[in-house]
């Protein structure tokens, strides 16, 4: 089987925009002896392209776009932008439930969860967190959302989708799983006694960013095509599920 590696979405003098997988870290994590060392996409690109600077991050679980800037100035630049909240960000993910309404916002505030750490809440004194969202295709009990986070919480959408009654469908922190079986709606699966899961992490995936490049203050947008999984999920629940399609063009995201 071929190893899933980044992919380069964008490329020039300032900045690297790649699309990371699932399975990689956005920069090295800390390991314990013996334990499995993750792959992460800084180490991946610093390796082909001397050094690049971190400009934000992506949960583990998730896929999707991530920026790198070049060089000390794109850094400062870019950093910036994230820091102003003038980075526009959109979010697929395939969730449980519906929302009572198919578009609007969500601005709980998050605090983390001091007996546990890196888990979030929702919590009246903590930070402000603002999260629109908008119902892509709904497919039976299961739906797909576009979340446009317009703060930059740790577990933003994830917190912000389980307070909207619609968590992930996978998410072994926020949701009710940590894996997907196709068996859950394909009611006539066979060899179900020895199934595996069909898609085992965060059903959460990066899909667009639009920012000012920090050479010329330009505005660009670049997406990241769904990874296999993604568009896998889609066929198969398209194919087994009552089929709603709420904005035109999903099947496109499938395809690409």
């Amino acid at each position: 089987m071929k190893a899933i590696t980044p992919s380069v979405l964008f490329e020039d003098d300032a900045i690297l925009v790649l699309n990371k997988p699932a399975t990689w870290l956005t920069v090295p994590g800390r390991f314990p002896q013996g334990q499995i060392v993750v792959k992460d996409v800084k180490t991946w690109a610093d390796q082909r392209y001397e050094s690049v600077y971190s400009v934000h991050r992506l949960d583990r679980g998730t896929s999707g776009v991530i920026v790198f800037a070049k060089d000390a100035e794109s850094h400062r630049h870019l950093s910036l932008q994230f820091q102003h909240r003038s980075v526009g960000k959109t979010y697929h993910a395939f969730v449980h439930g519906f929302p009572k309404q198919a578009k609007g916002y969500i601005d709980f505030r998050i605090a983390e969860r001091s007996s546990k750490g890196n888990v979030y809440k929702i919590d009246s004194n903590g930070q402000k967190a603002h999260t629109d969202y908008h119902c892509l295709a709904r497919y039976g009990q299961i739906t797909l959302i576009a979340f446009q986070p317009k703060t930059g919480r740790s577990h933003q959408i994830r917190v912000h989708a389980k307070a909207l009654g619609t968590p992930l469908l996978v998410d072994e922190l926020y949701g009710p799983k940590d894996s997907f079986y196709l068996s859950s709606v394909k009611s006539n699966y066979k060899g179900k006694r020895d199934e595996r899961p069909f898609i085992q992490r965060l059903t959460l995936h990066a899909h667009s960013i639009t920012l000012s490049h920090p050479m010329n203050s330009d505005s660009i947008t670049i997406t990241a095509p769904w990874p296999k999984d993604f568009r896998a999920l889609h066929k198969q629940l398209k194919n087994h599920s009552p089929f709603q399609e709420l904005e035109e063009g999903i099947d496109g995201y499938a395809t690409i």
